[in-house]
């Protein structure tokens, strides 16, 4: 584990950011592939939910004309299933792309040259724990907000918005210890094992690598701020129809536009995962800026 005792360069935390989300991105133009992955998970996503309402809808149509008994037991049992289905797929698609994409960034760290299958495969393989992990956030992001639909809004909204905040940042690396576990890893224990490094390396690792991410927001705030007003404009001219066609096309940049900056913060992530258990910078990644990220702090009581 990785001890800074030496002095730290003092450098901006947005220009850390900065300078981690280039380094990211040089990873990104090595491997371009690896924005397929969540356009792969997309697709995935979508093939379910049109399986999921196929099945429901050709279920329905087994039902006699005229029938006042309803579905059968079997028809009811297939639809919860059907059902079940469509909830959960959306959990394990986002896991599996995750690890994926983990998999991926630690091989180009290793020097070697990732693959989508090869990287696929080695998330396939840890799939139990993945799933198991993304259950776990799903339920705690249900139980958030359960408990601040009984609060009164303003309560319930910051406390919702605190609690999401304290998983996301406790469970920031369980996704690659789950990748790099040599067993089955449950979703507690590597929120453990998370939890324990963030302790580490609390306070700047975590504001480089969530800067990534206010990066990526400012992009995403930029794009609208160019496009809703040439939308708007060019919608008022041409009609309805029209501006109903540029929404959809803003939407769909949008979503283009997140794709590979949610890749690169993922990378950036692993890379912060990979300096901080390794002490070896990753060969694309700045070792002075990593090394003065990660200043050996003791954690918020919330993480004890």
């Amino acid at each position: 584990m990785l001890v800074a005792n030496q002095p730290q360069p003092k450098i901006g935390r947005f220009k850390r950011s900065l300078e981690l989300t280039k380094s990211a991105w040089r990873i990104l133009k090595l491997d371009k592939k690896l924005v397929l992955l969540p356009v792969i998970g997309f697709a995935l996503f979508l093939a379910t939910l049109l399986v999921a309402a196929a099945g429901s809808f050709g279920l329905f149509q087994l039902i006699p004309k005229g029938s006042g008994s309803g579905l059968g037991a079997l028809s009811m049992l297939l639809i919860v299933c059907l059902f079940l289905a469509a909830l959960l797929a959306p959990i394990v698609i986002s896991v599996l792309i995750s690890g994926a994409i983990v998999h991926a960034a630690l091989e180009r760290f290793e020097g070697r040259t990732p693959t989508l299958k090869g990287s696929l495969q080695a998330a396939r393989q840890k799939l139990g724990s993945l799933f198991k992990f993304g259950l776990l956030s799903a339920t705690v992001g249900l139980l958030l907000s359960v408990i601040s639909d009984r609060l009164p809004v303003i309560g319930g909204t910051i406390l919702q918005m605190a609690g999401s905040l304290a998983w996301s940042i406790a469970s920031l690396f369980s996704i690659p210890y789950i990748m790099t576990s040599d067993k089955p890893l449950g979703p507690i224990v590597a929120t453990k094992q998370s939890s324990a490094l963030i302790k580490k390396i609390w306070g700047e690792s975590l504001m480089v690598s969530g800067g990534v991410g206010v990066i990526a927001m400012l992009s995403g705030l930029a794009y609208l701020a160019i496009t809703i007003p040439i939308t708007v404009l060019l919608g008022t001219k041409l009609g309805a129809g029209a501006e109903m066609g540029l929404g959809i096309g803003t939407a769909v940049g949008l979503i283009a536009l997140s794709i590979p900056l949610n890749v690169l913060a993922s990378i950036a992530k692993t890379a912060v995962f990979y300096w901080a258990t390794t002490g070896e910078a990753p060969e694309m990644f700045n070792k002075e800026l990593l090394h003065s990220a990660l200043k050996p702090k003791k954690a918020r009581k919330i993480f004890v």
